[in-house]
């Protein structure tokens, strides 16, 4: 039993981010004495030891299960602890096991040496060599758009693997968008810090609120941005916005801070209204265990068109609203960057059954993708001998929680374009019989699971559903690799700025398990 509650004791250790020295704090021992008066709890060179142990035997095994699998998506990143003023370079690994997509951290890099492309490329190829993913079992890599990860990749492993995180190129479309109005986000900063150092108008801030009855644990904070992240910036402002007409009245009499004027204030709640879309696309593109791929190019496609169709009075947020217009069709549309264009986006949005071909803007996009799943079908005919089962696909099947953020709804112009399409007859002749008869079918409701429909009919589309599987795994951002090092800060506290980065690439692998994978060794 004792065995049982140490290895328990571990994966919460590390799961949790918990220091190696948790068990001889005052409250555990107390919590021990009360729940396990007979459990004799490890001290810290003990769990150091275990956690070594563990990550030598989980790893092997993992490495191992890496060999069985047939196509794995990178995401990878670069970042300093400013703690102690060291850079690391993170790797993470997703993969599909039967219908779940699943990600490990595999790899978290002390930069010794100048971060050149060269240098980080040989790093992540060795990271994939020791962990036996193989350069021919890599479909894609997913990146920022900083010059040396975006060169890493294409010299390392192919330009025609690489993806540039689409977060990352939402942050860019919205901070570029932004300039004409950072006086007033500025002096929105200064509010909320103002909030932040000064106890009494935090206080005052409260009282109001529960004046006008709220309760002492629902009172709204002010939210502080982080300059990286233009998000924060979105909800810094609605947060603000919220708060304002309060906020108004605690700075009445101050003579160090002013309240932003109503001219202002209109202005920025238009610009909320604008961001919304952008808000929503960010948060359902940043998930890992849900297909993102295939939303690129309908999202997109969504995001355009309810732009469009939204409407502001002041001349600030007019030259905002255009000004994204410009940045999404020169990032999304453009010759250089166009979404439709790219082989690993195009491909699985059409082999999404919820998408197809419906939001493609460019019909020779559109074809040339269609072509490209012609070849690679062709290429599995090749390769592979595969008997085909007459068994008819079953509609029934398990459906999915939308993902789509409450709110504006940005899938509100697919589903509308989704009806028109189903009651249409596409031309798709020319192409192979089993591509033609997936085409011809209706399509999915948006909140089906793409994976389990492939899955589902891998008999009766026995080449085609190997195609989309593979494609339907890659991930649309690298927003894995940022959560990860925010992990690895909690890791690196005041308390273990210490930590050695091997121990601490080993504490973020066995974080990143699942029960089931923790438990392989037993």
């Amino acid at each position: 039993m004792n065995a049982k509650i140490t290895n328990a004791l571990i994966y919460m250790i590390t799961v949790d981010h918990l220091p190696l020295s948790f068990t001889e704090r005052k409250g555990f021992q107390y919590f021990k004495k009360v729940a396990l008066p007979l459990y004799k709890a490890p001290g810290r060179s003990t769990i150091t030891r275990q956690v070594d142990e563990k990550y030598t035997v989980l790893s092997s095994k993992i490495k191992d299960k890496f060999k069985l699998v047939d196509n794995f998506c990178l995401t990878t990143d670069a970042w300093t602890d400013s703690l102690n003023n060291r850079s690391f370079l993170g790797l993470t690994v997703h993969y599909l096991q039967e219908t779940e997509l699943k990600s490990i951290t595999i790899g978290v890099f002390l930069l010794e040496n100048k971060h050149t492309y060269d240098y980080i490329g040989t790093t992540l190829l060795h990271c994939c060599h020791e962990w036996n993913i193989s350069k021919d079992k890599i479909t894609a890599v997913i990146t920022d758009n900083a010059g040396n990860m975006v060169k890493a990749v294409h010299e390392f492993f192919g330009s025609k693997k690489h993806l540039p995180c689409f977060a990352h190129t939402t942050n860019l479309i919205v901070t570029n968008s932004l300039k004409d109005v950072n006086n007033i986000i500025s002096s929105v900063k200064a509010i909320v810090t103002f909030f932040k150092t000064s106890h009494d108008a935090a206080q005052k801030l409260r009282t109001y609120q529960i004046q006008n009855g709220k309760t002492e644990g629902s009172c709204l904070k002010l939210i502080q941005d982080i300059s990286t992240r233009w998000n924060s910036t979105y909800y810094m402002l609605k947060r603000f916005l919220e708060l304002a007409p309060l906020i108004s009245i605690i700075l009445f009499d101050n003579q160090n801070i002013k309240m932003i004027d109503q001219e202002n204030i209109a202005i920025l709640k238009e610009l909320i209204l604008v961001l919304a879309p952008f808000e929503a696309m960010t948060v359902e593109m940043s998930g890992q265990n849900y297909v993102t791929s295939s939303k690129v190019i309908p999202i997109v496609h969504c995001l355009k068109l309810t732009l469009d169709k939204v409407e502001v009075s002041t001349n600030v947020v007019k030259q905002i609203l255009n000004k994204l217009k410009e940045e999404v069709a020169r990032r999304f549309y453009s010759d250089n960057s166009s979404v439709e264009k790219n082989n690993l986006l195009s491909v699985s949005t059409i082999l999404d059954p919820r998408f197809k071909r419906i939001h493609f803007e460019n019909p020779l996009a559109d074809t040339a993708a269609v072509a490209r799943i012609k070849v690679l079908i062709d290429e599995h005919k090749k390769n592979d001998s595969v008997s085909v089962s007459p068994r008819n696909y079953d509609k029934n099947q398990e459906k999915l929680t939308d993902m789509t953020s409450t709110g504006l709804n940005l899938w509100a112009v697919h589903d509308k374009l989704s009806i028109k399409q189903n009651e249409g007859v596409c031309n798709n002749s020319g192409i192979p019989s089993e591509l033609k008869n997936y085409l011809n079918q209706t399509l999915s409701s948006r909140t089906e699971d793409p994976i389990k429909f492939w899955t589902s009919v891998k008999h009766v589309y026995p080449y085609l559903s190997k195609i989309a599987l593979k494609h339907l795994s890659i991930l649309a951002t690298s927003v894995p690799s940022e959560r990860l090092f925010s992990k690895a800060g909690i890791n690196l506290s005041e308390l273990r700025n210490r930590l050695a980065s091997k121990r601490l690439s080993a504490l973020l692998f066995l974080g990143s398990l699942e029960e089931d994978e923790w438990h392989l060794n037993n």
